[in-house]
């Protein structure tokens, strides 16, 4: 969490400094589609086991953290978007950081409060323990094979939506 408040923090200051280009195209990617979600992920779960028993390991909060932080976007658009708020560059950064530093901050003291045995490791060696144990977590081929067609389908949508803003139409009549 400490690690994500860091880089929220660096990304919010490139994104302030930096002219418009490739790399403050690239910092702006981790603070729409990933922080947000991972900070409230954590928040929500911050033991390695739930009370119902089920274990939310690395590679599932990761996996988390893109869909969460979409939802976290579009609620932070409609709120922007009503009257009198604004919708702008400066309103969206400094509201995702606002859920950012929450999230951290209820991680924190949410982990604070969970016995050391019981709290989750957000080390790489645990993202990388749920990636070697994905063949593990299928019963037969047809699951493998619709969780391999949705991260597919994650990807295409990622890349598409970054060609889209990255490559944004020509106007219209200015041939």
């Amino acid at each position: 969490v400490v690690v994500v408040l860091a880089a929220t923090v660096a990304a919010d200051l490139g994104l302030l400094l930096l002219s418009p280009g490739p790399l403050r195209f690239g910092l702006a990617l981790p603070l729409l589609f990933a922080f947000p979600g991972y900070a409230v992920v954590s928040g929500l779960f911050p033991a390695r086991i739930r009370r119902s028993g089920v274990d939310i390991d690395a590679l599932e909060r990761a996996a988390l953290a893109l869909p969460v932080s979409l939802g976290v976007l579009a609620v932070v658009g409609l709120v922007l978007a009503s009257p009198g708020a604004g919708l702008t560059a400066g309103g969206v950064l400094a509201a995702l950081s606002g859920v950012v530093l929450w999230g951290s901050l209820v991680t924190v003291l949410r982990r604070g409060r969970i016995p050391a045995d019981r709290r989750f490791d957000p080390s790489p060696g645990a993202l990388v323990d749920g990636v070697r144990s994905l063949p593990d977590r299928f019963d037969d081929g047809t699951e493998a094979g619709a969780t391999l067609a949705l991260a597919g389908a994650v990807v295409v949508a990622a890349v598409s939506v970054g060609a889209a803003v990255a490559v944004p139409p020509e106007p219209a009549g200015h041939d």
